[in-house]
């Protein structure tokens, strides 16, 4: 078997800087227009919606989310369609969070189950309904029902927020 013997040859420093100084000068300039693209937002807080029993149209409040704190108010133009589970409805609706900065607002998927008094909402940002510094906003936000109280007339939600505000840039 033969072996072979050499000597290893070393590239000169420069050709290595060179090289290195490309890869930074690229990778600086593929995320300066990431930034620019977007100024996205974690949306995170509690939110408490009443409806009465009767009514599409559900209201309540923001809290504890900063720059989303305000009024919010759902109104249904479906709920009560069946799933797997007989205890579960879906439903869809048009959502709007009026805050002291403007009106965020979409549309809205919502499963809840009547059983257990849980559920769960996702929340679309539509950026030609939303106003004020929400005008021109993407994203999605995401609703956990964590607790139901149901009375003759009243159904009161505890929900936890979260999601991502991309505001357009202003």
């Amino acid at each position: 078997m033969a072996t072979r013997t050499g000597k290893i040859m070393m590239r000169p420093a420069k050709h290595f800087v060179s090289v290195a100084t490309m890869l930074m000068v690229g990778l600086i300039c593929l995320e300066v227009p990431a930034f620019a693209q977007s100024d996205c937002k974690q949306a995170k807080g509690n939110v408490v919606e009443s409806e009465p029993l009767t009514s599409p149209v559900v209201s309540g409040t923001v809290s504890n989310a900063g720059w989303l704190d305000g009024a919010a108010v759902k109104v249904f133009s479906a709920f009560g369609s069946p799933t797997p589970s007989a205890t579960a409805f879906t439903g869809f609706a048009r959502f709007t969070i009026t805050t002291s900065r403007g009106q965020l607002a979409g549309s809205a998927i919502i499963l809840y189950d009547t059983a257990t008094g849980q559920g769960t909402n996702l929340l679309y940002i539509d950026p030609n309904a939303s106003t004020g510094r929400f005008a021109g906003a993407t994203g999605t936000l995401f609703e956990n029902v964590t607790q139901s109280t149901v009375t003759s007339t009243t159904l009161t939600v505890q929900i936890e927020l979260s999601g991502q505000v991309c505001l357009a840039g202003q």
